[in-house]
């Protein structure tokens, strides 16, 4: 478990990025938890709940590196995420959360597309590094 957590959910550590703007960096395991959210649960009986516990509020920058590291470490697609996304909102109405769905999809996809340009642009070949196989 990471040794550093933050509301008994996780920990997300301001860093400075080279565009001035705050980013995010987490504990590998942290992120991978968080993650779980958007990949096929291993008991559907607790599917929506947990996911719904994992995933917290929404936010761009979390979703889009949770499915990154998915893609790269569960291997995952981001469409299959990305459908798994939609049903979590959609289950998120009845307690009053409505979402512009098209407009968070794409805000996803896009930030999705920016971390694998970054990677790729440096030339730098993802390996995988997380130690969780599901």
């Amino acid at each position: 478990m990471c040794a550093k957590r933050s509301a008994e959910h996780f920990r997300a550590e301001q860093t400075t990025s080279t565009s001035k703007k705050p980013s995010f960096s987490y504990c590998s395991q942290t992120l991978c938890e968080y993650a779980q959210a958007f990949r096929d649960p291993l008991n559907r009986h607790f599917d929506m709940e947990m996911a719904q516990y994992l995933i917290g509020p929404l936010n761009i920058n979390h979703i889009s590196r949770s499915m990154y590291h998915n893609n790269i470490n569960h291997q995952c697609t981001t469409v299959e995420q990305i459908g798994r996304l939609v049903v979590l909102m959609d289950s998120r109405k009845m307690y009053g959360e409505e979402y512009n769905t098209s407009e968070v999809l794409r805000k996803v996809s896009e930030a999705v597309e920016k971390i694998e340009h970054y990677y790729s642009s440096r030339g730098i070949v993802p390996e995988v590094t997380c130690l969780n196989p599901h």
